[in-house]
């Protein structure tokens, strides 16, 4: 009896799959396939984080290399180009079924492709759901009645690259749903604020609010300044595990404050405010501003998941993530994905960004 060399390749792709990933991490075979093939769960210091990530699983000979090319050299004249007016940048490519597409279109999970290359045993993950909304025109595909449809990976998202970057992509989509469930907190506060704060409308003058409405403000800063807490406390947005651009200080390259220092600013505004309020320490200007810093840390409740929207593309194959891999690649270090929202475009220099 033969053995196909399809179950080979199977066997194979998984024995590459496990050397690949950190040896703690717990990886689950779903035996009954209809597009995950395994479930990963992340664990770190004998920690079982909860954190998890589904992989479709598939595997080539070997992968041909191909090159996409962005017609964008006149603007970066520092970068590497093709000569012909092109930054390039290698990806690897795998047609997948209209069928599995949709259904990772359905997903309400973190579904990666991991194409495993069985000659160099080397293996290359794009989300799944990320690539076909950016890249792919669905509508498009269908009116074509297309069975299939080409997937690129860009060749820096290469499991070897991972283990030198600590695993940062995948354990991004393993935190997604704990970040997305923090997004729905932030929501929370900034529509219940609606309803139970307000900052504005007050008649404020020097050292007194008039028509009796003093207790109303406290009460409103008191609520802000609690809400403010309790988001910074969102470790998956502004912790350990969370968004370089919601939690550090200032993102350099965009010269803007990140969303956790304006929120902390609003909770100190709140503070500030209150103890003014209660001492009659205050002017209107001296009010007003700190009402403002507030406010805005409340509206920020609402449109920080924009900005992590933008992150939709950081790991996938575009015109800036290539430009960004061109700028590394000229500073001499290796792919990291942008610390800012590829879809907000950053000022760029003609030695890569000021």
């Amino acid at each position: 009896m033969k053995r196909p060399r399809q179950h080979v390749m199977e066997d194979a792709s998984e024995q590459v799959l496990r050397s690949a990933l950190p040896a703690e991490w717990i990886i689950r075979p779903i035996v009954k396939d209809y597009g995950v093939d395994y479930e990963i769960e992340l664990v770190d210091q004998e920690v079982v984080s909860g954190n998890r990530i589904w992989i479709q699983l598939k595997s080539v000979e070997k992968v041909k290399l191909r090159t996409a090319r962005y017609k964008v050299a006149d603007k970066f004249p520092d970068l590497k180009s093709d000569g012909k007016g092109n930054i390039c940048a290698e990806y690897v490519s795998f047609s997948l079924s209209m069928k599995e597409i949709e259904y990772s279109q359905r997903c309400h999970f973190p579904l990666l492709l991991i194409l495993v290359d069985l000659s160099d045993r080397e293996a290359y993950w794009v989300p799944i759901r990320d690539e076909v909304n950016h890249n792919l025109d669905l509508p498009e595909l269908h009116r074509k009645k297309r069975k299939s449809a080409t997937l690129r990976i860009p060749r820096w998202n290469s499991l070897s690259a991972e283990s030198k970057r600590g695993f940062s992509g995948l354990r991004w989509f393993a935190l997604e749903p704990g970040r997305m469930y923090a997004f729905s907190i932030l929501h929370h506060f900034y529509h219940e604020f609606q309803h139970v704060g307000r900052l504005s409308g007050y008649s404020i003058g020097d050292g007194h609010i008039d028509n009796g409405e003093k207790d109303e403000l406290i009460r409103s800063l008191l609520t802000a300044r609690e809400m403010c807490m309790s988001a910074l406390s969102l470790d998956v947005l502004f912790g350990e595990q969370g968004v370089d651009y919601f939690k550090t200080d200032t993102i350099a390259v965009l010269e803007a404050p990140g969303i956790a220092l304006q929120i902390a600013a609003g909770a100190k505004a709140a503070t500030d405010a209150l103890g003014a309020i209660r001492k009659n320490a205050y002017s209107f200007k001296s009010l007003a501003l700190q009402l403002g810093v507030v406010s805005q840390a409340i509206n920020l409740m609402s449109t920080a998941i924009s900005s992590y929207q933008g992150f939709r593309g950081r790991y996938l194959l575009k015109e800036d993530t290539a430009v960004w891999n061109a700028w590394l690649e000229l500073e001499g270090k290796e792919y990291a994905p942008p610390p800012f929202p590829t879809s907000r475009q950053p000022s760029w220099g003609s030695r890569g960004m000021n």
